[in-house]
């Protein structure tokens, strides 16, 4: 993006350019659907520099420095933002009125990508045609979704690959990354591709098997999502994933990655802090294995321990109001039970001790569980501000 064409930093309207002729608006690039934040949260950012660094934090899982970078703004509410520490990172967003500033793609000159093109439609998948001097791991999200649909390296003089062809139609996020630089564009495929030729079909039984030799083996670890589905292509979206959909965090933000584990808070301004506990798998990916958080701990049960309904749970905490959530949930995240009971307040940690069980007329499958506690979010705009989990075998 040429961001020196027809900038402007004047606020009121009668000092706002026109974008007709500006290349930087000429291809569509901003008129595509919001990226983020995503449908399910509820928060606006009346800065661009704010939804850029959310984006950056909360989609793609990269820590940030401290600071925001001026966002160069244009007329009819578009706006280019660079990455404090990244060197010639763009976030593009666009001023979509009472929503707010919503993030539209990313660029960088690092990875040449021909394809797919920002706004674009295929009829058969994905297609990543690029080059660059470095390894670039290409995923394929969907849109409103922290999901991995389909992923792969691509190594230094690769080109022309395609990523994707069995993709359902629908709208998808297709990102790009090398190193801490990323491309981020919308594509929607629009039908079912048709299956390769015969001759394909035949001559595939050899690639497999010379894959399945190298392929890392599975060292049967258990965690979220679960068993008998796929896990994360990094850490980072193994905690941010988890941090969205389990813990409802409201706008979650990684502020630290050290081995198997990742800081999240529950908002940037949020002053609790969340450590979600990583896996690598191996053939499974990335997953979940429990949390840890200064603001509560769980003594009883410890991670592993078999227990029995109902559950005893104790431990100590500090929570808003000294109400503290205590949950029973299955493998993939969903909510056996729930409870609250009172502990510590106003920031002081306090002790507490409750028994929580199943419903009238349920009857849980058992096997591994995982056992939370939290403290709600009392703005409304997430579920959780921090979690401590266990995962024992109920």
């Amino acid at each position: 993006l040429d961001t020196a064409t027809d900038p402007t930093t004047a606020t009121t309207a009668a000092a706002t350019p026109s974008t007709e002729g500006n290349p930087v608006f000429d291809d569509g690039t901003f008129d595509g659907p919001a990226i983020w934040p995503l449908p399910t949260m509820s928060v606006s950012y009346s800065e661009p520099e704010q939804a850029a660094s959310a984006f950056w934090t909360g989609y793609l899982g990269f820590g940030i420095d401290d600071c925001l970078v001026p966002a160069q703004t244009y007329g009819d509410g578009r706006a280019v933002a660079g990455i404090c520490g990244v060197e010639g990172q763009e976030v593009l967003l666009r001023d979509d009125g009472a929503r707010g500033w919503v993030v539209v793609g990313a660029e960088t000159d690092a990875i040449d990508l021909t394809s797919p093109t920002a706004g674009s439609t295929s009829s058969a998948g994905v297609p990543f045609t690029l080059s660059a001097d470095g390894t670039v791991r290409l995923q394929i999200r969907p849109l409103g979704s922290l999901d991995v649909v389909a992923a792969l390296e691509f190594g230094p003089g690769d080109d022309g690959a395609q990523l994707g062809s069995d993709a359902a139609p629908g709208r998808y996020v297709a990102i790009a990354r090398s190193g801490q630089t990323v491309t981020v564009r919308s594509v929607e495929v629009t039908a079912t591709p048709t299956p390769p030729p015969p001759t394909t079909t035949a001559a595939r039984p050899t690639t497999t098997d010379t894959t399945a030799t190298t392929a890392p083996a599975d060292d049967g670890t258990v965690g979220w999502p679960g068993t008998s589905v796929g896990g994360f292509d990094s850490p980072m979206e193994a905690a941010m994933a988890f941090a969205t959909d389990v813990l409802g965090f409201a706008e979650p933000t990684v502020t630290a990655e050290g081995a198997g584990e990742v800081e999240v808070r529950s908002r940037p301004t949020a002053g609790a802090t969340t450590t979600i506990a990583v896996h690598d798998t191996g053939a499974r990916g990335w997953v979940v294995t429990g949390a840890r958080s200064p603001q509560g701990r769980i003594d009883t049960p410890t991670a592993g321990d078999a227990v029995d309904l109902p559950v005893t749970v104790e431990g100590e905490a500090t929570a808003f109001e000294a109400t503290l959530a205590v949950r029973l949930l299955a493998l993939d995240g969903t909510t056996i039970a729930a409870t609250t009971t009172m502990a510590g307040a106003n920031g002081e940690v306090g002790p507490f001790a409750t028994t929580i069980d199943v419903g009238p007329g349920a009857d849980p499958a058992g096997g591994p569980t995982f056992v939370l506690i939290g403290e709600g979010d009392a703005s409304g705009e997430g579920d959780l501000n921090w979690a401590a989990v266990v995962l024992v075998d109920l």
